[in-house]
């Protein structure tokens, strides 16, 4: 079964008591789609979050696992295949705001200040 609804979503797959149950594919109005499992309206089970962009490539994928609505279960992987491993991610991490190359390069950190 396939619908749309009112708030632009579009919804294309399994439904019990008029909601996304099984297995079915959510498109939302950014172009934002997920294929996989639902249980009562949720993304439940394995499920695959494609991040599309303007030109409607793909620009990234969450693969993961979910537990009624919440990800339990992840790997990110970039638009060009590159995956993303938290354990050796050298960009933009939490104690050092360069890019990778910066650090590569020997730039100076720039302080944080407060926006006005």
């Amino acid at each position: 079964m396939d619908y749309l609804e009112a708030s632009g979503h579009r919804y294309e797959g399994d439904v019990v008591n008029g909601e996304p149950h099984g297995f079915g594919q959510l498109t939302l109005p950014d172009g934002t789609v997920y294929t996989g499992s639902f249980l009562s309206g949720e993304f439940h089970g394995e499920g695959e979050l494609a991040f599309v962009g303007p030109d409607g490539r793909v620009t990234g994928r969450v693969i993961g696992k979910w537990d009624r609505g919440e990800l339990v279960e992840h790997r990110v992987v970039f638009g060009d295949d590159l995956a993303f491993r938290e354990d050796n991610w050298g960009y933009l991490t939490a104690k050092d705001r360069r890019f990778h190359r910066e650090v590569i390069d020997a730039v100076s950190q720039t302080p944080m200040r407060e926006s006005k």
